[in-house]
C-alpha cells in the first residue's frame, strides 16, 4: 500500500472517528472555524453600524 493511501486512510479515520480524543479534537476544530467564519461573514456584510472597536478586530472599514 502506498504512503498516500496510508495517509488518506488515517485523515479518514480521525474525520469520522468521534470517540478517540484526536478525532474529537479535529471536530472541534472544524467546527471552531466555521463559526469564526460565519461571525466575520456576518460582520463584514451587515448593514448595521459596528462599533469603531469591532471594525478594527474584524479589519472592516468604517462604511457610515
Amino acid at each position: 500500500m502506498s504512503s498516500i493511501m496510508l495517509l488518506r486512510k488515517t485523515i479518514a479515520f480521525y474525520l469520522e472517528d468521534l470517540s478517540t480524543p484526536v478525532g474529537q479534537a479535529v471536530d472541534i476544530i472544524i467546527t471552531g472555524l466555521i463559526l469564526i467564519s460565519s461571525a466575520i461573514f456576518v460582520a463584514e456584510f451587515s448593514h448595521f453600524p459596528m462599533p469603531f472597536g469591532y471594525s478594527l478586530i474584524f479589519w472592516i472599514p468604517q462604511y457610515c
